[in-house]
């Protein structure tokens, strides 16, 4: 089995579950640029965030979340300036702000420089107001 540390993460293309070894161990299959697959052992999906190229983000990016006020209705924004992009390869690039990978600990939205609000996967609104609103709505639904 190869080290998963000897496999560089830009030349990963794909990556599948690759069964069980002997010893009841999960492998993961490594499709690579190059056109080769390697196997290794554990569940290379709960890694590859770790081992996935940062890149910078340019300046005006902000990474918003919302807080719930006491009865759970969405009353605050938190902007954090997005310092930098993770770049998985099977999704959309996450953010990482100081406090690190804020869409893990916090989903909420990207705003970007011009004022546009991207929910990753889903939806565009024009503005945070609108963005709160949509949250808000959604949470009476549920």
């Amino acid at each position: 089995m190869l080290s998963i540390t000897n496999i560089n993460p830009r030349h990963i293309i794909h990556v599948s579950y690759g069964g069980k070894n002997e010893d009841g161990a999960t492998l993961s299959k490594i499709h690579l640029i190059d056109g080769s697959t390697q196997t290794v052992i554990g569940d290379f999906h709960r890694n590859s965030e770790a081992l996935a190229p940062i890149i910078p983000a340019f300046p005006g990016f902000e990474y918003l979340y919302a807080i719930e006020n006491e009865v759970g209705e969405y009353v605050e924004v938190v902007r954090e300036p997005i310092i930098g992009w993770r770049c998985i390869g099977y999704s959309a690039p996450l953010p990482i702000t100081a406090s690190g990978d804020e869409s893990l600990a916090n989903p909420g939205a990207i705003l970007n420089p011009k004022g546009r609000i991207t929910v990753q996967h889903s939806e565009d609104y024009s503005n945070v107001e609108d963005w709160l609103k949509n949250l808000n709505e959604r949470r009476l639904c549920d």
